[in-house]
């Protein structure tokens, strides 16, 4: 057999060997409740969590999230839209390290009731893949293109509504409607 041969031989077994090796390094992650994957995503911006911040795997960005109450964090295609969403959060003050429970106390007028008048429905989307968020009721409301942009208004807030949608132009429409409806709110809140 030539050296060439033996070679090529060895790095099939090696191969084969790595690749055993990582699916058991994926299954052990699976098995402590963390997703091995999430595909079509290079980086995280997490901007409430352990340690906030840009991340590029799932894993260290698993280990911010998971079991944190109120986690907020989205992935993205590329480092740089990560970095952009994350700076804008900073910008705005709404990076935390602590649950969004224990830094905040919510106020609402009076209770709300879980639904609202105007249906809300047609062209929604999961919020963390929609091209808008429209926030109905919450610490503000609005029309975001981004769910970082926005997450500080709805999570931990009892009474928000907040839907993703396909495009911008239904999610406008769907808050305009709403807001003649009188269903758009603002909560106050007080921070610690």
């Amino acid at each position: 057999m030539s050296v060439v041969k033996v070679q090529e031989a060895l790095l099939l077994a090696l191969l084969k060997v790595l690749g055993t090796i990582r699916q058991e390094i994926l299954r052990g992650i699976r098995q402590q409740g963390f997703p091995a994957e999430k595909i079509g995503k290079v980086a995280y911006a997490v901007i409430c969590g352990r340690v906030p911040g840009v991340y590029t795997s799932w894993l260290a960005t698993s280990r911010n999230v998971n079991g944190f109450s109120s986690s907020v964090y989205k992935g993205y295609t590329t480092e740089e839209d990560a970095n952009d969403a994350y700076q804008r959060a900073v910008m705005r003050g709404a990076v935390y390290s602590k649950p969004l429970n224990k830094v905040r106390n919510i106020s609402a007028v009076r209770r709300q009731p879980e639904s609202m008048h105007t249906d809300v429905d047609k062209g929604s989307v999961d919020y963390k893949d929609a091209a808008c968020v429209v926030v109905f009721r919450g610490l503000g409301s609005g029309v975001f293109d981004d769910w970082l942009d926005c997450a500080e208004l709805v999570v931990a807030v009892p009474g928000a509504i907040f839907q993703g949608y396909q495009t911008r132009d239904l999610g406008q429409n769907a808050y305009e409607r709403a807001r003649r409806n009188g269903d758009v709110q603002v909560f106050s809140a007080r921070y610690s």
